[in-house]
């Protein structure tokens, strides 16, 4: 594998494209784990792997060889920016209140409150890290299990647990008070203190 990654690297397509072909099974697996519910009718799984692929040979010549793993591991996290540039978009373009037809009897100041907790929201959103958003849109919009999640992040149960806590405790600082970003029950004893 390294000798078919070290002329991808040199720029040869065809390497790249053998290269990227020994992952594409795992990929696809990985891209759709990640997809939320509501992004999986959407978004194309096809397209999200063509992105990867578009990304991936532009920057490959930045990349050491570290083993196998390490290349996979690589391309996951250029499909998990991918999935969450895909939802970055697709709640930009959802959440408009004022063209929503069920909020089409509400007042005018109150769909205007609306857009700007939306806007707050997003920053907030955006300001997080990769660790942070995946916990949040795992555990708080796919509605995951903690011990689901976990696996899926390579972290144990307590850790997961902590960065929701702190990655909730940051938005809520960040986005203002709001029941709508309550923090998550101490289930764990050692859970951070409520500051």
């Amino acid at each position: 594998m390294k000798p078919l990654f070290e002329d991808a690297k040199a720029g040869d397509r065809s390497a790249f494209e053998q290269l990227l072909d020994a992952y594409a099974d795992r990929l696809r697996r990985f891209v759709e784990s990640r997809l939320p519910r509501h992004l999986r009718c959407r978004i194309d799984v096809d397209d999200v792997l063509q992105e990867i692929s578009l990304r991936s040979f532009g920057a490959i010549e930045r990349v050491e060889w570290r083993g196998e793993n390490s290349l996979f591991c690589w391309l996951c996290g250029i499909a998990a920016n991918i999935v969450l540039e895909s939802e970055r978009k697709f709640l930009r373009i959802s959440d408009k209140p004022i063209q929503d037809d069920a909020d089409s009897t509400a007042s005018p100041s109150r769909q205007i409150r609306r857009i700007e907790r939306f806007e707050r929201l997003q920053t907030s959103f955006d300001g997080l890290n990769d660790d942070e958003k995946a916990v949040i849109r795992l555990i708080r919009i796919d509605g995951l299990p903690l011990k689901d999640v976990a696996k899926q992040i390579g972290r144990t149960e307590q850790a997961t647990y902590q960065l929701l806590w702190r990655t909730m405790k940051k938005m809520k600082r960040d986005f203002g008070d709001t029941a709508s970003l309550r923090l998550p029950d101490k289930r764990f004893s050692n859970a951070p203190n409520d500051e």
